[in-house]
């Protein structure tokens, strides 16, 4: 679900409004989304023609929705049916209106710049990003799975035509990425109804485009990384994504998830002692008041903390790193710089 991308790729500087400040994205990075809720609704009364600032406040109230449900880890895509199971996206009703006025407002601006110049690519990108975060409400908050994977596939038709307006566009390559890895990844009946019904899937192939965007992306480069830790972690490459959220810790230190997901990976290579010490770090952030790490965060964190205890309570007590993921983890290293 992470497949949606922030900020645009327009081809054309001339067409393009001004960004929101970069303490609004680092507000929202940092799980401080009710500080990004606010800056992106300013941004929208400033700026009411821009469909990329509809797209960011619709976002932020998206996931603020899934971080007070507890559904931003890695384990939401562990399965093939991990989403199937996952409880409703709850939205208190002012909120749900505004997080449908937003996406309305940058699908109705989208939809009128491309009746003027169908080629609009920032227009197609744009609503791709629309059409996703529309998916991810039908699919999350409604359980209406016909209604969602009907907008995931709308999202991903859009972006194709970015590509082939632009090839080099390296953003547009994250949604149809993550949709032909997800699809790919469905049981055999499934992917055969899939296939029946015009949509296809590639495991292999929808992974590379998402490291394709991890590491030459411009707006979406960030969350491709984030979104192919995850990954990795599915495809039992833990040690692979340990560079990338090892970075994201030092750029967003008020994000307790980057820690807790971190200390997945090292459990999941079997490196107990690394393990236990991000959980010992955030003991101490705890313990010292810092900032993401008190007030009501706690019971939260405590909580992720616990399942992750319980998966490190599992391993040997010496340290059995895989052979394979140093030298992999290196490789993806190079997705950062």
């Amino acid at each position: 679900m992470s497949s949606l991308a922030f900020g645009q790729n327009d081809m054309n500087p001339a067409n393009r409004h001004p960004d929101p400040s970069a303490e609004a994205f680092n507000h929202f990075y940092n799980l401080d989304y009710d500080l990004a809720i606010k800056q992106f609704r300013d941004f929208t009364v400033a700026h009411p023609q821009s469909m990329e600032g509809w797209n960011y406040l619709a976002q932020a109230i998206f996931y603020s929705g899934l971080f007070d449900c507890g559904l931003m880890g890695s384990d939401l895509v562990k399965s093939n049916d991990a989403v199937l199971h996952a409880p409703k996206v709850v939205f208190p009703a002012e909120q749900d209106a505004e997080l449908q006025s937003a996406i309305g407002n940058a699908q109705k601006i989208a939809d009128a710049r491309l009746k003027t110049n169908p080629r609009d690519a920032v227009a197609l990108y744009e609503l791709g990003i629309t059409y996703g975060l529309r998916a991810n409400y039908e699919l999350l908050a409604k359980h209406a799975w016909l209604a969602g994977l009907r907008a995931a596939d709308e999202s991903r038709k859009l972006h194709e035509q970015v590509i082939k307006l632009d090839p080099n566009n390296y953003d547009a390559r994250l949604i149809p990425g993550t949709h032909q890895y997800l699809v790919g990844t469905l049981p055999l009946l499934a992917r055969m109804v899939a296939r029946a019904a015009g949509v296809s899937g590639d495991r292999v192939e929808g992974l590379k485009k998402v490291e394709l965007t991890a590491a030459r992306g411009d707006s979406a480069r960030l969350d491709a990384q984030i979104l192919l830790a995850v990954l990795y972690r599915r495809e039992h490459r833990s040690g692979d994504g340990i560079p990338i959220l090892t970075k994201m810790t030092e750029i967003y230190p008020r994000n307790f998830l980057f820690r807790i997901e971190l200390a997945k990976l090292y459990a999941d290579t079997g490196d107990r002692i690394r393990a236990t010490a991000e959980l010992e770090r955030i003991d101490r952030l705890i313990a010292q008041g810092a900032p993401g790490y008190c007030g009501s965060r706690i019971s939260m964190i405590r909580r992720n903390q616990a399942e992750v205890g319980v998966q490190i309570a599992q391993l040997p007590q010496k340290p059995a790193v895989l052979a394979s993921a140093a030298p992999r983890a290196q490789v993806r290293a190079d997705l950062l710089k």
